[in-house]
Formats: structure tokens, C-alpha cells, sequence
């Protein structure tokens, strides 16, 4: 069975480390939320250059993104992750039930090099959702390197 101390087969993180990853990822979709609200009240364009700038700096970004959880989980361990777990999910679920049909459909450019779950433009529905489906993915890996 995975410990929270175990090794992962892919990033070679330990569990803990790759739970934490998700949670930032659910964080990250908060942001994005109000970040992708911004950017669709402007001109395609301006989403557009400023997910090429993030696609530039696709390096720095994935050297933070491998190393920020192997410090974050000393600092958050496994009962401060499950409450911030909750404190997310209600958190988003509350968000996008205030939302409307027209606030979901607008959207923004992506950097694509970020994240295989990115697509070069998303609606905020799409952005809500991506967050679950990283994690659905990552937990079926973990559990298939459980299962053997």
C-alpha cells in the first residue's frame, strides 16, 4: 500500500510530495479562475502574448513546479493537506455554482507547455475541470503502481 513517505515511479516524488503537487494544482485553478475572468474582458491578442511570455519561460516554471513540493510537504503534512483539500473543493464547488452559462464559456490562451491538460485557449469550464482530471489521472497512475 502507498505511504505518504513512498517513492512515486514518475517524478520520483515521494507520495506525500505528489499529493501536495495535486493540492497546489487545485489552488492554481482558483487563480486561474479570476486570472482567465480578467483576460477574457480583453482582446484575444493580450491572452494570447502573455501565454507565449509563460511558454518562454517553460524552464524556470518546471524547475519550481518539480522542486516546490519536496519543500512544501515538510511544511504541510498529510493532515494540514486533507483540511486544505476540503477548504478547496467546497471552495471551487461554491464558485462555479455562482457562475453562469456566459462566465463559463469565456476564456483565455494558455501556455500549453505548462501543463498536458492545457490547450492553447480554455473556457473557465474547461479550466474548472482540469484540475479534477489531473488529479483522476495521477491517482489511477499511483494505484496502478500500488497494484502492481
Amino acid at each position: 500500500m502507498a505511504v505518504p513517505g513512498g517513492i512515486s515511479r514518475g517524478a520520483r516524488w515521494t507520495n506525500g510530495q505528489l499529493l501536495w503537487h495535486m493540492l497546489f494544482g487545485y489552488l492554481i485553478v482558483r487563480v486561474l479562475l479570476v486570472v482567465t475572468r480578467l483576460f477574457a474582458r480583453l482582446p484575444r491578442g493580450v491572452s494570447m502574448g502573455f501565454a507565449r511570455l509563460l511558454n518562454a519561460a517553460t524552464g524556470p516554471f518546471d524547475a519550481v513546479n518539480h522542486a516546490g513540493p519536496v519543500g512544501a510537504v515538510k511544511v504541510c503534512g498529510p493532515r494540514r493537506m486533507g483540511a486544505a483539500f476540503d477548504r478547496i473543493t467546497t471552495s471551487l464547488r461554491h464558485r462555479l455554482e455562482a457562475e453562469n452559462d456566459v462566465g463559463l464559456t469565456r476564456g483565455m490562451h494558455y501556455p500549453v507547455r505548462w501543463d498536458p491538460f492545457f490547450t492553447d485557449y480554455m473556457a473557465r469550464a474547461a479550466v474548472a475541470f482540469a484540475a479534477p482530471l489531473a488529479l483522476a489521472v495521477a491517482l489511477t497512475a499511483a494505484l496502478a503502481e500500488v497494484l502492481g
